[in-house]
């Protein structure tokens, strides 16, 4: 699959740092009041290469990581091929609900990267409380929530066995209670 990536003028650290400064790299991405550098036209043209590639059948796939609607409405408005899939950050405590909102409108796949929250989901009091109940670990609980949600996670392991524990989620299910739960820990209402 083939990506096109929202910009963003912050390290990977910075993004990280807090919620403020998430909310701050938020509100500087281009929208159609706030274009920066001429990205929706830039964005557009490698679209419509990407779109030859892909009715060529050298792409499989197209996607998107990290649009929001107004990126949808802007730059997809008079395509041929859609993005299939929108790549966004998303866990308990970090979900857009009107990009999913949104992507399940337009028959989007939203796919969950850092489903984990880069390891300070680790720490959280009902994640783990949950996992004892559940006799898994907290990994296969948050992957578990987003698979309930029918989002598509993208966990990152660096170790086999981590590997092998993420691919344990399909023998057991959250009940509705538990998912609302998790569910109160979004931040991004």
């Amino acid at each position: 699959m083939y990506l096109i990536h929202s910009p963003a003028d912050r390290t990977p650290s910075e993004r990280e740092q807090d919620t403020e400064s998430w909310q701050a790299m938020v509100d500087e991405y281009p929208t159609p009041d706030n274009p920066v550098d001429n990205w929706f036209e830039n964005v557009a043209s490698s679209w419509q290469a990407m779109t030859e590639l892909y009715h060529e059948g050298k792409i499989k796939a197209l996607g998107v990581s990290n649009f929001y609607p107004a990126h949808f409405e802007r730059v997809f408005k008079n395509v041929s091929v859609q993005p299939m899939v929108n790549q966004i950050r998303l866990n308990p405590s970090q979900v857009l609900p009107e990009t999913v909102k949104y992507d399940d409108a337009h028959q989007i796949i939203t796919e969950a990267y850092s489903p984990f929250g880069q390891g300070r989901s680790f720490k959280v009091p009902l994640y783990q409380e949950l996992a004892a109940k559940y006799h898994k670990t907290v990994s296969q609980i948050l992957l578990r929530w987003s698979l309930d949600h029918q989002y598509l996670p993208l966990p990152k392991a660096g170790h086999e066995a981590h590997m092998r524990e993420n691919l344990n989620v399909f023998d057991f299910d959250l009940t509705p209670e538990d998912i609302s739960r998790l569910d109160s820990l979004n931040t991004k209402k």
